[in-house]
């Protein structure tokens, strides 16, 4: 990873929106779906042993979030080692390394170290912008167990009137970002059921994203304000943030929460 990306990354809370409340509220009702599934199944239910799966785990605060708010066993995957080694020392010092399971794996979604029908709950809170959601929801039915759960948040359009400024941002930053109806179809056309969808409030963009972004950002930019190498690298990671204060009104952020059936 770039050393002035990180410089940003690690002091960042969340890489991608959200509050508290909406990865709770998603877990909750991930949580109550698999419960009911073990139950209909003529299983016992024990939510210490329920195994979730953090796929693209990054160094972000919901990671915690997902620990303080369960009793089973959470395994975080990433591809980024600085990502991986931050999360590591903090889990530790919080005292969850005896249910935490963190992997460092480079080798991409068809080389993931668990075997088919794994996990109870697939989480990935932040879109993957090198892969598509069909892609996604390929990949992690396979290691979903039946009655299993796939919690994704994802960038959506909500106004297809796009002004040209907005399309060319978002096809060289997500060129995969549709409406959720569109993904909807997708989530269906695979064999899955759509159990909920929220849209997370504007709020959820700043606090612990945008706003953490804007305050480190600034300081770096006057640090570095003769550096025009390092500016430019500044300007591209804030965008999303200078996009967002030009068109909110056209995009937002979803959260799905996914059965396999």
């Amino acid at each position: 990873m770039n050393k002035l990306f990180w410089q940003v990354l690690e002091h960042m809370p969340k890489t991608s929106p959200g509050l508290p409340n909406n990865t709770i509220d998603a877990l909750n009702m991930a949580l109550a779906k698999v419960k009911y599934q073990y139950k209909k199944q003529g299983k016992s239910y024990d939510e210490s042993k329920i195994k979730i799966l953090n796929y693209g785990c990054g160094k972000g605060e919901e990671n915690i979030w997902l620990l303080s708010n369960f009793k089973g066993e959470l395994s975080c995957i990433d591809s980024d080692e600085a990502c991986v080694n931050h999360l590591d020392e903090r889990i530790e010092k919080l005292g969850f390394s005896d249910r935490c399971n963190i992997i460092l794996n480079d080798n991409g979604m068809e080389d993931l170290p668990f075997s088919k029908n794994h996990f109870d709950i697939i989480w990935q809170e932040g879109s993957m912008n090198d892969s598509d959601f069909d892609t996604r929801i390929k990949m992690f039915k396979k290691f979903l167990k039946p009655g299993g759960v796939i919690v994704i948040s994802d960038y959506i359009v909500t106004d297809l009137s796009m002004p040209l400024e907005l399309i060319r941002y978002f096809e060289n930053f997500y060129p995969a970002i549709t409406t959720i109806d569109n993904n909807i179809d997708v989530i269906e056309e695979n064999g899955l059921k759509v159990n909920a969808t929220f849209i997370v409030p504007d709020e959820a963009w700043w606090k612990y994203y945008l706003a953490p972004m804007r305050e480190i950002t600034r300081d770096l930019s006057i640090k570095y304000q003769m550096d025009m190498d390092k500016r430019k690298l500044i300007d591209e990671i804030t965008l999303d943030m200078t996009m967002r204060d030009k068109y909110k009104k056209y995009y937002a952020y979803a959260f799905y929460v996914i059965q396999k059936v």
